[in-house]
């Protein structure tokens, strides 16, 4: 309720204001052949909109969490940023996403396999699905649309780790019902489309 109003001064100038505690996002469309240089003076002017509103109800953004971007596949442009615990690129190829999941989910795998001496195979799957498929999957709205390429860096880690444990991948699927990323990434999407129907 204290902060609600904030609304008003960020839509001011016809940008678009999703707000959720005392976070607030301002997305607003232009014309592709608008140059980058319009659209963020354009921008600019609804955060100098929503710092007036600050100074007159004595709140303080932090900066260092405030981001002016254009987001489109060619002429994307600023820095990375992280949304709802996800990076996202000006280009939205999501190569930093993937490459931040990989980060997470590489040394889980790595210690998962450090104990197979002690471990069978189903015990060893049921730890990845239980300590990797979850950081694998946490952002995979966000990432559905990367290029295949970065995607397939998430279908390798759990290939290599099948390799390790010396089992195929339809071995896996069957006997395990270990199905392969790229096919959980499609039934995960198809669950969110319907839960939107």
């Amino acid at each position: 309720t204290y902060f609600s109003d904030v609304l008003l001064p960020a839509e001011q100038d016809g940008g678009e204001a999703h707000a959720f505690a005392d976070d607030m996002n301002v997305f607003k469309q232009f014309d592709t052949d608008m140059d980058n240089e319009v659209v963020l003076e354009d921008m600019q002017r609804t955060r100098r909109n929503v710092h007036k509103w600050g100074r007159q109800n004595r709140v303080i953004f932090d900066a260092g969490k405030e981001h002016l971007v254009v987001l489109h596949p060619l002429s994307g442009e600023g820095d990375a940023f992280k949304l709802l615990g996800c990076m996202v690129d000006t280009k939205l190829t999501m190569q930093y996403a993937v490459d931040a999941i990989l980060a997470a989910a590489r040394p889980k795998t790595r210690a998962i396999l450090r104990t197979r001496a002690h471990y069978d195979v189903p015990t060893l799957i049921s730890q990845f699905k239980t300590h990797v498929w979850g950081l694998i999957e946490i952002h995979q709205g966000a990432i559905f649309h990367a290029a295949a390429t970065h995607l397939s860096k998430l279908d390798h880690l759990q290939d290599s780790f099948l390799r390790e444990l010396g089992i195929s991948c339809e071995e896996a699927f069957i006997k395990f019902n270990f199905a392969p990323v790229c096919l959980r990434r499609d039934i995960g999407i198809l669950g969110m489309l319907h839960k939107r129907v």
